[in-house]
C-alpha cells in the first residue's frame, strides 16, 4: 500500500549543518530536535570509504534511541549525474 504525505516538512529552514564528529553531531542533533527517525545515505564508494560509512552507520545505530535508516544512494554515471 503506498500512501502520498499531504505535505513534506523538508525545505531549506529545516536543514541543519553541524561540524565534528558526525556520529555524535547526527545523534545528538535527533534527540535534541525530538525527530522520530535519522536518515542516512551511502553510496558504498571504495573499501576505506565503505568501511568509514558502514562505521558511522553502525555508530549511529549502536548511539541513537530513534530508528535509523541507512539508504544506498543511486551511483552516478560518468557524467557526474546520477
Amino acid at each position: 500500500m503506498f500512501m502520498e504525505m499531504p505535505s513534506c516538512p523538508l525545505s531549506e529552514n529545516n536543514v541543519i549543518v553541524k561540524v565534528g564528529n558526525p556520529v555524535k553531531q547526527v545523534v545528538s542533533a535527533a534527540q535534541d530536535g525530538k525527530f522520530d527517525m535519522i536518515i542516512m545515505g551511502t553510496h558504498g564508494h571504495g573499501k576505506l570509504a565503505k568501511s568509514m560509512v558502514a562505521s558511522i552507520a553502525s555508530d549511529v545505530l549502536r548511539q541513537s534511541t530513534v530508528p535509523v535508516l541507512v539508504v544506498r544512494l543511486p551511483k552516478e554515471n560518468e557524467s557526474g549525474k546520477l
